[in-house]
């Protein structure tokens, strides 16, 4: 029993699941969650974009995904101050800041991992400077 106490429940005396914080007041109804959403056998129907009919496995994905469908970009590159949609976009982005690039810029000095980017950035460049 002091066990069961110290790992489900929270100081409110409700039953915690430890996967995603969802509160319930009964234990057999956390027991129902845990095995409904969190085990291996969980069957997960897919979830759609409302926006552009895209499918993915889980809600969480989908919630990522919509952000790709505004025109507002939070997650600022604190070094060059390049902005994307994405948190993951911006840490792959700062990866090419975290090592010597082979291409260099000749207008601004700047250097470049890839040579894709590298080529994007030389287009917008060459007039600046």
């Amino acid at each position: 029993m002091k066990r069961h106490m110290q790992y489900e429940h929270s100081r409110s005396g409700t039953f915690v699941c430890k996967s995603c914080n969802q509160q319930f007041d009964m234990e057999v109804k956390l027991m129902r969650h845990r095995k409904k959403v969190h085990s291996k056998r969980a069957i997960s129907l897919p979830v759609f974009c409302e926006m552009c009919g895209k499918e993915y496995k889980s809600k969480a994905i989908l919630k990522n995904h919509r952000l790709t469908h505004f025109e507002e970009k939070p997650f600022e590159c604190e070094i060059c101050g390049a902005s994307f949609k994405q948190q993951s976009t911006l840490n792959t982005h700062r990866r090419v800041h975290n090592s010597e690039g082979k291409f260099r810029c000749n207008n601004c000095e700047m250097t470049f991992k890839w040579k894709h980017v590298y080529a994007r950035h030389a287009k917008k460049c060459v007039g600046e400077g």
